[in-house]
């Protein structure tokens, strides 16, 4: 597992083979020893433990290509012995953090036979009001299974994939999650390190439905992909009407921060933080190439309304409702400080590209 550390963030559930025999006994000290919460301790992306032993449950919190999430893991416990301040906890962190996508990953949640296992019911039941958790993964019972459930508006799909009565003991088969924004789907694969093979068969392959895109009313930062470390800014903070935009270094300043506020068409209005009457704006509706880009007094116009539209590598292209042909566009795809932001017409240059940085 060394190899992950300091490479990518990953977490572990330990499960029934973890316990000397069944629930004896705890959790046994080499898990604590080698998956102790001092192994996470310093990382970005760790949030903390819960339970009177290290680590047993704990939970990340990861944000990749603008999407954020939260993924909590829980100890495996015996039908006789649930823990239901465990599934509290879960519940409470998923609360904790309404804004991010939750995965929960527990050892044993649902059977091959698409029923709940030992404690599934009474986990899923706990924490199932939270409209942000979407999956839950799980192992124990050899095989591949997939559920899902709705409460209200919200469908939780929970996956069961276990290889150790596989031959070669699954060759180190492992689930691998592509999330598509540009699709809003979220395909799962099977793959084996050590065949170097991709499985085809029923279950091994699976694309579900996953929204990935903006939040309404959410504030975000504009990075442009050919500037990383730059935003979209109002220049100088300016607020009167006509006030240039362009890119520079991030500042964590409002003239830097935008709500997105969709409208009846399905595109967006980009409201300016320091200046909230006014919005992302094409100088005097113009469509023509290279027209300036500026803020101006909200005139509910199509030229102050945007679409975003998601690519398959995270970023979004910014069209502007009323010439469909231009892009938000750095000029020149330039990335020093000041660089003009214009609309330009359609060239998927990394000038065009804009990473949507979502603030708390």
């Amino acid at each position: 597992m060394a190899t992950l550390d300091d490479t990518v963030p990953y977490g572990v559930a330990p499960g029934n083979h973890d316990y000397d025999w069944w629930e004896t006994v705890p959790v046994p000290q080499y898990y604590h020893q080698f998956f102790g919460a001092q192994r996470w301790s310093g990382k970005s992306y760790y949030g903390g433990s819960f339970g009177a032993l290290s680590n047993d449950n704990h939970f990340d919190l990861i944000s990749a290509n603008g999407i954020d999430f939260v993924i909590i893991y829980l100890i495996w416990r015996d039908q006789t012995a649930p823990n239901q301040a465990e599934y509290d906890w879960a519940d409470s962190i998923l609360k904790a953090y309404p804004d991010r996508k939750g995965i929960l990953v527990s050892h044993e949640i649902i059977n091959p036979y698409r029923s709940w296992g030992w404690n599934g019911q009474q986990l899923y039941d706990t924490i199932k009001g939270n409209p942000n958790l979407f999956l839950m993964l799980c192992g124990h019972y050899g095989g591949e299974a997939i559920r899902f459930d709705k409460f209200g508006d919200n469908v939780v799909h929970s996956f069961l994939s276990d290889y150790q009565g596989d031959v070669n003991g699954g060759n180190g088969k492992l689930k691998v999650l592509k999330f598509v924004p540009a699709e809003d789907i979220l395909r799962i694969e099977t793959y084996s390190p050590t065949t170097n093979q991709w499985y085809t068969n029923s279950g091994a392959q699976v694309s579900i439905p996953f929204p990935m895109g903006v939040t309404d009313g959410a504030i975000y930062e504009l990075e442009p992909l050919c500037a990383p470390g730059k935003r979209l800014e109002v220049r100088s903070g300016n607020t009167a009407d006509g006030s240039n935009v362009s890119i520079w270094g991030d500042n964590n300043s409002n003239p830097q921060r935008w709500r997105v506020e969709k409208q009846s068409d399905g595109s967006y209005e980009l409201i300016p933080q320091h200046a909230t009457g006014a919005r992302l704006n094409v100088s005097g509706g113009g469509t023509a190439n290279a027209t300036n880009v500026d803020i101006w007094t909200d005139q509910n116009q199509p030229y102050q309304r945007w679409t975003l539209q998601s690519q398959t590598d995270g970023n979004y292209e910014i069209v502007p409702n009323h010439a469909t042909g231009l892009r938000l566009d750095v000029s020149g795809g330039a990335n020093t400080n000041g660089t003009n932001v214009r609309a330009y017409n359609d060239n998927s240059s990394s000038g065009q590209r804009w990473r949507l940085i979502k603030q708390n």
